[in-house]
């Protein structure tokens, strides 16, 4: 059929280790490719490699031959189950490995047992694949997702003990670390050298490749098997086949997550690697998501906790949020919170609704703000018609957009003059934030739309900037110290203490981006009693915002230890000052650092990227973070967040007070106008 997507899929279970065996990898990989060619939206072109099959060059080999076949608007799925195992790293080479541990998969070998193949050259193998190889590059890379049921799979890379809360439940790892292998043996040895990976950024060496990446664990976890099946791949299986694979991955990960977390201790990870955050947002295999999936939540049945919702106080649930749940024949119910985690929420659901809901099904559910984006809808035109569409659109909207009558009681306004729609804050109409477009070019309908779209993007940016959590308990003192310098005259400078209308003015021309920018290096140093995770966000005020600055969007901050943001780019964090700054001829710009720190590693950052907006005409790509509601939770565990938000203004060197800026008047149609007076 014309419609189906093609897949090309690598397959790859190995029980058959001589000194460690497994009993359900190749049951694993079995399973996945059946449910792959029982999907009558794929076109599937498989390759396996069971047991004694799956050596290493075999599998670098798929990666090369099979896989790469896949072209731009087709998909590439390697699938891996088996032993996950370490390896200690050569310092000179990898510097940056906080354990000095290299996370690897384990293919078959029948002489030594097993053959390590690094998350490095794994890296190396999804770079080609997506990027091609020197002299020959690729243009629009296929759909990449890989999926590893195997332990160490949060960082890429199943353990052989046994649990003691899972007597049945047995390890799919290796339990020693294996020595440091000759560099000879890694698949890039004949290109590179260990003393380029001490001299260049990895990123400029090994370029990552565009990919999503399911893990069945974090890197520091076991990934189970039970009963002969892999815990993880049999509960993802499970949720694809109840939502018909039309599904978001971000969706999806939530709800393996939900399925598996309350059972055992094993987290399931999402990554987007290389490539736009809002890949999380697209559909498995790039199929399109159903739209319910890209609602505020998700409520499954969870065999010992009940009912429960996919987000939680660190998502921005407090528990008086208001739920409105959809069940079957589109009707709505209304559960309630009766306990709050970080990450989820457990539901009191009335029992003539339990009675009538479906243990199998998720049900999307839809959580009020407690401060949603306040709007007042401005309109200069008189278009009474125009202007009540625009109340009624909003109104129904209202989760996360509250209507204002008066400026004074708004955060943004929504402008309709002189035939364009536009956002700016409340009281600052002559700074366009978020222009959308021309109202009679694009039809009312579909500037309306966009319109929403903007303004719940912008709903997303400022909760992330506002978030924090309200019952901190353990923290007396924020637990990180950050220290951010930035660059003046060619040295380094402390960032000032920010007293009302201080900036940083430390901006240097830089004509190959054709605007001002400054650079600037942040630490972090833990001053807290015991180890912490930690992921920093970046904030700007074209409501971008992502986790780029860190090559995990998770990561470890041991006691006592301090490390540099970026360091996997050098460690200096370039800014440069937006266009519209000088369009606006505003006085300064801004950023702003998120830091967002917990006791356990459940800051689950990727899902909560948004996809990245389409720009309308004449504007700047934006990014955000959906989340809707103030943080918080009354229960006093032994685990704790927190956020730290660091604001840096900057001056523009080109402010001039004396003047109005021309492009300005032209852009809120007083062009004419101001024109006809000179």
């Amino acid at each position: 059929m014309a419609n189906k997507t093609k897949v090309f899929v690598l397959a790859v279970g190995i029980d058959d280790y001589p000194a460690a065996p497994l009993s359900g990898c190749v049951n694993d990989a079995q399973n996945i490719l059946a449910y792959l060619q029982k999907d009558e939206a794929l076109d599937v072109e498989p390759l396996t490699l069971f047991n004694e099959q799956a050596t290493k060059s075999a599998i670098a080999g798929g990666f090369r031959t099979h896989l790469a076949r896949a072209k731009a608007g087709e998909a590439a799925l390697f699938y891996f189950s088996g032993h996950g195992a370490q390896e200690w790293a050569d310092a000179m080479a990898w510097p940056n490995e906080s354990d000095q541990c290299l996370e690897t998969i384990a293919c078959y070998d029948p002489d030594t047992g097993a053959v390590l193949m690094a998350d490095k050259e794994l890296r190396y193998l999804i770079g080609e694949l997506a990027n091609g190889t020197p002299g020959h590059p690729k243009g629009e890379p296929p759909h990449i997702l890989t999926i590893f049921d195997c332990c160490h799979s949060g960082d890429n890379t199943r353990s052989a003990a046994f649990m003691e809360k899972a007597p049945a439940a047995r390890q799919k790892r290796f339990t020693k670390v294996f020595p440091q292998r000759s560099w000879s043996d890694f698949l890039f040895a004949g290109q590179f050298t260990k003393e380029d990976f001490a001299t260049r950024p990895i990123a400029e060496l090994l370029p990552e490749g565009r990919h999503i990446q399911m893990a069945a664990s974090l890197d520091r976890q076991p990934a189970l098997e039970v009963r002969a099946e892999g815990l993880f791949t049999k509960n993802l299986l499970a949720v694809l086949r109840r939502t018909g694979g039309s599904i978001s991955y971000a969706s999806l990960h939530s709800l393996v997550s939900n399925y598996i977390r309350h059972q055992y201790q094993q987290n399931p990870q999402l990554y987007v690697q290389g490539g736009d955050p809002g890949l999380m947002y697209s559909g498995f295999l790039g199929r399109k998501a159903d739209a319910a999936g890209r609602l505020q939540g998700l409520v499954s049945f969870s065999p010992a906790k009940g009912w429960l919702l996919d987000a939680g106080a660190m998502h921005g649930i407090s528990r008086d949020a208001r739920l409105r749940m959809k069940v079957e024949g589109g009707k709505w119910e209304a559960p309630t919170i009766r306990e709050l985690e970080p990450n989820v929420a457990f539901l009191d659901v009335e029992p003539e609704v339990h009675a009538r809901l479906d243990k199998n099904k998720a049900y999307p559910c839809e959580v009020s703000a407690s401060y949603p984006l306040r709007v007042q809808v401005a309109d200069a035109e008189g278009n009474e018609g125009l202007h009540g569409k625009l109340l009624s659109k909003l109104k129904e909207h209202s989760a996360r957009i509250q209507l204002a009558e008066y400026e004074a009681e708004a955060d943004y306004v929504l402008h309709n003059r002189h035939g364009k729609l536009y956002i700016t804050p409340a009281f600052q109409a002559c700074y366009p934030q978020a222009a959308l477009a021309d109202v009679t070019t694009l039809g009312e309908e579909k500037a309306m739309a966009q319109a929403i779209r903007q303004l719940e993007h912008i709903a997303n940016w400022e909760f992330v900037r506002r978030l924090h959590n309200a019952s901190v308990h353990l923290f007396k003192k924020p637990p990180v110290e950050v220290k951010v310098a930035y660059e003046k005259d060619g040295q380094w400078v402390a960032l000032p203490y920010q007293e009302k209308g201080a900036a940083v003015d430390g901006l240097t021309w830089k004509p190959p981006q054709n605007t001002y920018g400054a650079r600037l290096k942040v630490e972090l140093a833990n001053n807290f009693g015991q180890d912490l995770y930690f992921s920093l966000l970046f904030l700007t005020i074209n409501f971008e915002s992502n986790a780029g600055l860190m090559e995990k969007p998770v990561d470890l901050i041991k006691k006592g230890e301090t490390v540099t943001i970026f360091a996997h780019r050098g460690g200096v964090i370039p800014f440069n000052v937006e266009q519209q700054i000088f369009d606006y001829n505003q006085a300064e710009t801004h950023l702003w650092f998120q830091l967002i720190v917990s006791t356990q590693e459940n800051i689950e950052v990727p899902p909560l990227l948004m996809p990245e907006l389409a720009p309308p005409p004449s504007t700047s790509r934006r990014r955000g973070i959906p989340l809707d509601d103030e943080a918080g939770s009354a229960d006093a565990r032994p685990d704790d967040w927190t956020t730290q938000l660091v604001h840096i203004a900057f001056k523009n060197p080109r402010y001039d007070a004396t003047i109005q800026d021309n492009q300005m008047n032209w852009f809120l149609g007083a062009g004419d106008e101001h024109a006809a007076k000179q």
